[in-house]
């Protein structure tokens, strides 16, 4: 490792446990990972004080991110249609979205989050006086949709997406994934400063990944790189500039 990046991981190393959004340390594990956490923050989503930041600080604007999403979204969603939001936060998405795509009639938004996070986005959907949107906590809903989204979300469940979507007795026609952290070497686990927590990331083998989805009868249509955001792991120089992924992949 040349000198500045020596420095340069060091200073972000030293950073980490008041440094939102940074990662740090490569784990083979989720435990390994929550082991290494500085013990004054809480692990995980599922924290009412969490809850209550994310609801005081709601917003319906899109990132970057979003277009590929949006390209996709506005041809596949048809009167009737439902989508699954897994991860979906507080409704973000099926707000922010809507400024750019015209909603169908009949049409429903299911997010699926943690029951904290329920709560909150309830109480917003209740005061903005929109029925379009629900919340459960419950990936079975999934059977209901035609289409699938996760958006950030997949890294924090772990290598077990396939599985989920391995038992639904009828599965989502669409998967629109994005903000995926997937890399070409081995899968590996590190940790994230979220704020008032930290989490375990997963960080996943990309052609693993894909086949792991593709062998439950997916077909992947496209894919494309968000830049906007990259995980750097200090003294970690083949991670410095990993970047996330989107996927759209159909059922066959």
């Amino acid at each position: 490792m040349e000198p500045t990046q020596l420095m340069r991981s060091l200073y972000w190393y030293l950073r980490f446990p008041g440094a939102y959004g940074s990662y740090r340390g490569i784990f083979a594990t989720t435990e390994q990972a929550i082991a290494s956490a500085p013990k004054n923050r809480k692990i995980g989503y599922n924290h009412a004080d969490l809850a209550k930041e994310y609801q005081s600080n709601f917003y319906k604007a899109i990132g970057s991110y979003d277009y590929p999403i949006l390209f996709w979204l506005k041809d596949l969603l048809q009167e009737g249609s439902t989508v699954f939001d897994f991860g979906g936060n507080m409704g973000n998405h099926f707000y922010g979205y809507e400024k750019y795509i015209k909603y169908p009639q009949n049409f429903k938004w299911i997010v699926c989050e943690l029951p904290e996070i329920i709560k909150a986005g309830e109480e917003i959907a209740a005061q903005e006086k929109r029925t379009e949107i629900v919340f459960t906590s419950q990936f079975e809903e999934a059977e209901k949709a035609n289409i699938l989204m996760a958006s950030g979300s997949i890294q924090y469940l772990g290598p077990n997406f396939a599985q989920l979507l391995s038992k639904l007795n009828r599965k989502p026609n669409h998967l629109l994934l994005s903000r995926l952290p997937l890399c070409e070497g081995k899968s590996f686990v590190t940790l994230q400063n979220g704020g008032l927590v930290f989490y375990p990331v997963n960080v996943m083998n990309r052609d693993e990944f894909i086949e792991s989805i593709c062998g439950l009868g997916y077909k992947l249509i496209d894919s494309w790189k968000d830049r906007a955001e990259p995980c750097s792991v200090p003294f970690h120089p083949e991670f410095t500039s990993l970047v996330f992924n989107g996927l759209y992949l159909k059922l066959s």
